[in-house]
């Protein structure tokens, strides 16, 4: 776990071959700060790091064999990619962006949810979906508007999970 956050992080040393093609920024936060054990919804198994057309494979879904997780070289975004059907799907603009969502999801639902602060979670849903929407918005705008994080948003305002 990372000292001054509450995410479970892995940390990723990169070969030198691939430090070369993926840059000095993206090498650096895999091996200081280290991607999330849990992604959203989702367990992260990690897998010895390596390229498929433009994206960075690190990791893969405990449940599904076929998503793995990656960073896209050419954007920095951190995005699900299906090596079957060789597509991705976003999840945050970049790294720091995918960490600092992990946290405060897991800050808000410790301090939030499981505490009942804004009211009886099952009958104020909304509230706490709307909540989680505004702090991931300072966060990453873009992870709000679409992929996981807007779905989780959905999910939480219609009282799903």
């Amino acid at each position: 776990m990372n000292k001054l956050f509450e995410v479970k992080t892995i940390s990723v040393d990169l070969p030198i071959s691939l430090k070369d093609e993926v840059g000095e920024e993206i090498s650096s936060l895999l091996k200081v700060i280290g991607v999330p054990e849990r992604i959203v919804y989702a367990d992260v198994k990690l897998i010895p790091p390596y390229i498929v057309e433009d994206y960075l494979i690190f990791g893969e879904n405990r449940d599904l064999a076929d998503m793995t997780f990656a960073i896209a070289l050419k954007t920095k975004e951190v995005v699900t990619y299906y090596l079957s059907e060789k597509r991705s799907s976003f999840i945050n603009t970049g790294l720091k962006e995918l960490f600092l969502c992990e946290h405060a999801y897991r800050s808000f639902y410790k301090r939030l949810v499981i505490a009942d602060a804004l009211g009886n979670y099952d009958e104020f849903h909304e509230k706490y979906a709307v909540f989680l929407r505004e702090v991931l918005l300072g966060l990453d705008r873009d992870a709000v508007a679409q992929g996981a994080w807007k779905n989780l948003i959905e999910e939480i305002d219609l009282g799903v999970i």
